[in-house]
Order: C-alpha cells, then structure tokens, then sequence
C-alpha cells in the first residue's frame, strides 16, 4: 500500500518538530508527504528540517509568487523513487516524482503541486500543458497530484470541472481542508487519473496549520519496510555529583 497525503504548513522551520510528531504517529506511515508555501530557501539546510526516517527533496523559493516546496520521502521507498526535473513546468510551482515498484507494476507518477491565490488565468493552460506532458513522456502513466490548487470545491467551478474531466482526472477530497471561525473551504485537492486503485482517502483533523492534511492511499506492492532502529544518546549522568568534592578544598 502506497500512502500519500500533503499539508499547506505555511512555514516549515518552525514546524518541523510538530511534523515530526504527526509523522512518526501516523499509522500506517506516510510513504510520500508533501508540504507546501514551506517558505525555504538557502539559508535553512536539509539537516535544519530532517525528520528520522524520511529523507527530503525541495524546490526553493526562486521567483515571485512562489512559496517553496518541500515533500518527505520514507526511506523504505527511497530506492525505488526518483525526482523527474524534466516533468517540472516552470510556470506551475511543483515537485514530480516517480515511483517504480517493480517490473511488473505500473510506474507511479506523484505531483506535490501549489497554485499561488493571485496567480493569472495562464496558470490554467501551463496546468493542461504540464499533464499533457506527462502523458507524451509516459503515455497511460499512472498520475496522483495532491496540492493547494486555492480553488474552493464547496463552490462551482463549472471551468475547471471542465479541464479536470478533459485531462480524464478524478478529484477525491470531498471535505472541507480550511477552517476558520468564520469559513469552510476545500482547497487542497488530490487528483487521480487511476480512482479505481485509491482505496482510502482521508482529511485527518490533527492539524499542524490553518489547512488540514489530506491523504490517500493507493493499492500496490511495496518493498517490505525495515524494522526501525531505536536512537540511542550518550550523555553523563550528574545523579551522584558532588560538587565540593568535584572542586577540592578552597585555599
């Protein structure tokens, strides 16, 4: 089972320890998860936001309008999962990565994806342009996008339902992914060309943002996890200390 869910944390830095706690809790784990406006750039390394157990692939902040992305990779499927640069628009901010399971099973192509509020009506084709690219490169590929797409589902976008039915993808969050005092909106979105191989989809209300998580889950073999190893700390115990005796006689 392939597990994949993405989270708008709005600042990543300052929530890495809270992440962490949600990540390690998750049961099963996360295979794949995303962060969106992360809010990285040069100044903060990968050892900065290291969570045990999952190693990291980013895509800084580099022009106006965009917010960084961050997506944490568990390392039991880190061999068989690699960034696809190539399939990168440049004109959507986003990460590609592709999955090969096995020989025998399809090669998994997964988007962690964030559309800017103020971004132009373009951003809609160089969407339907970056799909359509996916499909030249991998004809029949086998696409889960999961992202802040800013458009609220809860209302009609005649439009767009337009553009996800020509792109032959399916939309799966059905609840609201923002909550505030005042408003409820879904948002975050997960995108699948594949519905029928989805077998959980999941909005968790542990929430480390003002966005709640999503999730899905996908039916497929995966390389048999490795028992995770305890970390263990050296450190000198002062229980016993005596400090007179530790300073000697004063003189």
């Amino acid at each position: 089972m392939l597990r994949v869910g993405h989270q708008n944390v709005y600042h990543l830095y300052n929530k890495v320890p809270d992440l962490c706690v949600f990540l390690s809790q998750s049961t099963p784990n996360y295979n794949i998860f995303g962060i969106t406006e992360s809010r990285l750039d040069s100044r903060i390394s990968d050892q900065d936001i290291n969570i045990p157990n999952y190693c990291i692939s980013r895509k800084d902040s580099l022009v106006i309008g965009q917010t960084a992305i961050a997506v944490y990779i568990h390392n039991s499927i880190a061999d068989i999962t690699h960034r696809r640069q190539d399939l990168e628009s440049d004109l959507v901010e986003c990460i590609w990565l592709e999955l090969k399971p096995s020989t025998s099973a399809p090669n998994i192509f997964v988007c962690i994806l964030y559309r800017n509020p103020s971004a132009s009506y373009e951003w809609f084709d160089n969407f339907v342009q970056m799909i359509d690219n996916i499909h030249t490169v991998k004809p029949h590929a086998d696409i889960l996008v999961l992202g802040d797409f800013n458009i609220d589902l809860l209302k009609p976008h005649s439009s767009w339902d337009s553009t996800i039915t020509l792109l032959g993808l399916t939309q799966l969050v059905k609840s609201p992914t923002r909550i505030t005092q005042t408003s409820a909106t879904l948002i975050d979105h997960i995108y699948t060309n594949n519905p029928d191989v989805i077998t959980e989809v999941s909005v968790p209300d542990l929430s480390i943002s003002d966005h709640c998580p999503i999730s899905c889950s996908r039916s497929i073999k995966l390389p048999k996890c490795e028992p995770q190893t305890h970390s263990y700390i050296s450190f000198r115990s002062f229980k016993h200390f005596n400090k007179a005796a530790a300073l000697g006689p004063v003189h």
